[in-house]
């Protein structure tokens, strides 16, 4: 009966699947709180320096912190797909950026892919789709 009750008391054990996923979606959430913080450094470390687009992100996030007083972004994974060293993370995105003063705002929706290598640490290799760091403002 001890012995039991020691190996229940471990909690779950996750497979190697498990913690990749939630490393995977704590990037996710890294990502999400350098922008809402407007912490571009933060932003881009979870970025690979090779990934496609990193630049207009860069420039965009910088645009955004110089112009919005408040910045909310809800990032909601919907599914990830593993596939050998890279995850695909689907996912809707909900942003309002915001200066209440001068009522110069928007208000954005979007889907994107996150594809995120395996590494030590993960990185964020490439965005498709609708990407929720780059709002672009529509007539």
């Amino acid at each position: 009966m001890l012995v039991l009750v020691a190996a229940c008391s471990n909690g779950p054990h996750l497979s190697d699947d498990g913690r990749w996923i939630h490393r995977v979606s704590d990037l996710v959430a890294s990502l999400e709180r350098s922008y809402q913080r407007e912490n571009l450094p933060g932003l881009l470390a979870g970025m690979a320096p090779t990934m496609p687009g990193r630049e207009a992100v860069r420039e965009a996030a910088e645009a955004a912190f110089a112009r919005y007083d408040r910045i909310d972004l809800a990032l909601t994974i919907d599914r990830i797909h593993l596939d050998g060293p890279t995850a695909t993370v689907f996912l809707h995105w909900d942003g309002r950026w915001g200066a209440p003063d001068s009522g110069d705002g928007m208000v954005r929706q979007g889907a994107a892919r996150f594809v995120v290598a395996s590494g030590e640490p993960l990185l964020l290799s490439d965005i498709l789709g609708d990407s929720p760091f780059v709002p672009v403002s529509r007539p």
